[in-house]
């Protein structure tokens, strides 16, 4: 092991960004997703974000 590499962190290097989090989707639901997002006004994932968000809210509140 280099002398560089001894001294370096464990680990994914911070990069000042939000990481990218992944799932399937088929292409019908996802044309739905678009469709609604664009009704309102916001980008997909936005508005992705918005309603999971608010569905995980009202799940944890019951």
């Amino acid at each position: 092991m280099a002398a560089t590499e001894k001294n370096r962190p464990r680990g994914r290097p911070p990069t000042g960004v939000t990481p990218k989090r992944y799932f399937r989707m088929a292409d019908d639901e996802y044309s739905q997703v678009c469709e609604a997002a664009d009704k309102s006004g916001k980008s997909i994932s936005e508005y992705i974000r918005d309603v999971l968000l608010a569905n995980a809210k009202r799940t944890l509140r019951k």
